[in-house]
């Protein structure tokens, strides 16, 4: 599932409604509106989320 959001005062907003009990837990994986990963081949897509997981910018238990 793709969904749209802005971030606004520390906190994501959602453009369209979403479709699950309240209190359900997601994980999400942020990434920049503009970035076209579908003209990208699938090994490409996975070395740069590989490459975000190791940086200093982004923390991943």
């Amino acid at each position: 599932m793709i969904l749209e959001a802005v971030y606004e005062q520390g906190v994501l907003r959602l453009t369209q409604p979403l479709n699950l009990p309240e209190g359900t837990r997601v994980e999400i994986t942020l990434v920049k509106s503009g970035t076209n990963f579908q003209h990208q081949k699938p090994a490409d897509i996975l070395a740069a989320i590989a490459s975000a997981l190791r940086s200093k910018s982004l923390h991943y238990p």
